[in-house]
């Protein structure tokens, strides 16, 4: 971990240096699934979740009209399960994230994003009728995302505000392979959020 925050700590001063290089606040938060394929019936399911993310992004303009996003966040997500309107279980995720995403110009000042990142599970937790456990033993932590999404630019001299819409697909299963969970069905995150992000 202190590796990564390393690297990406000589990435922003490099970057820093550069010309048309934007430091800003990130947040965001929407709709998640955790989706399932039970591997004796092959039916799917999925498991509704919610969340929220906020972080340092950093946008290295290319040229007038595309840009490469990167930076750092935290995203917190979580699924519930409810029974008579009382809550039963919940899975708890807590990750740090770097994602990478290109930027072009769509039309006006809509821009199209495509790419991916990649997610450290640094806290992954189950709870059940009060009772709390740990699974960051059973779970792959390392989890890398294709993401494509479309934002609105609005300029305000030399600051930017940048809103929109991304989705992301964790193409890993969450859980390692000698897990019971692994065993009996496939489970994959696929997120939808509201983004929001204020360049200086």
């Amino acid at each position: 971990m202190r590796i990564i925050l390393t690297i990406l700590c000589l990435s922003f001063l490099t970057a820093y240096a550069q010309e048309g290089v934007q430091f800003g606040f990130k947040v965001g938060g929407g709709y998640k699934l955790n989706t399932h394929r039970n591997k004796a019936t092959t039916l799917r399911s999925a498991d509704n979740g919610y969340g929220f993310t906020f972080g340092i992004p950093v946008k290295k303009w290319l040229d007038e009209y595309s840009s490469l996003d990167f930076g750092i966040e935290y995203e917190y997500t979580a699924f519930d399960q409810y029974a008579a309107g009382q809550l039963q279980s919940s899975r708890r995720i807590q990750a740090i994230g770097i994602p990478l995403m290109y930027n072009s110009n769509l039309f006006g000042d809509w821009y199209w994003q495509a790419g991916g990142g990649l997610n450290f599970h640094a806290l992954v937790q189950s709870w059940v009728l009060g009772f709390k456990t740990n699974d960051n033993d059973l779970a792959k932590r390392i989890q890398p995302y294709i993401g494509l999404g479309a934002s609105y630019h609005m300029d305000r001299g030399d600051h930017l505000f940048e809103f929109g819409l991304q989705s992301r697909f964790f193409p890993i299963d969450l859980w390692q392979e000698e897990t019971t969970f692994f065993q009996v069905a496939t489970s994959k995150l696929l997120i939808f959020d509201f983004v929001l992000k204020f360049y200086l």
